[in-house]
């Protein structure tokens, strides 16, 4: 797929959102939805769904390892979030 296509610009948003939400650990005073969306997104990345807009859909458009993703996210969560939080800056 083209990079310069804007629809692997919105997959990359998905990918990057999921995995903010999963990195990041709700608190005790956090609110419902904000837990809720943690726990759907880490039940997302552990998913080997292949349907559009799945974890390994995503991965593989994008030419991602899902499980490379994975072992990062599990094993150094506070690597991706200072990835993400870069990339972010750089975008806006």
């Amino acid at each position: 797929m083209d990079v310069d296509m804007p629809e692997v610009g919105l997959i990359a948003a998905v990918l990057q959102t999921g995995i903010r939400d999963a990195v990041r650990r709700p608190k005790e005073t956090d609110r419902a939805d904000r837990i809720r969306r943690h726990v759907e997104s880490l039940e997302w990345i552990a998913s080997d769904d292949t349907r559009p807009l799945g974890f390994r859909w995503c991965c593989d458009v994008l030419d991602v390892d899902p499980d490379l993703t994975r072992q990062i996210i599990r094993t150094r969560p506070a690597t991706v979030w200072r990835k993400l939080a870069h990339a972010k800056s750089k975008r806006g």
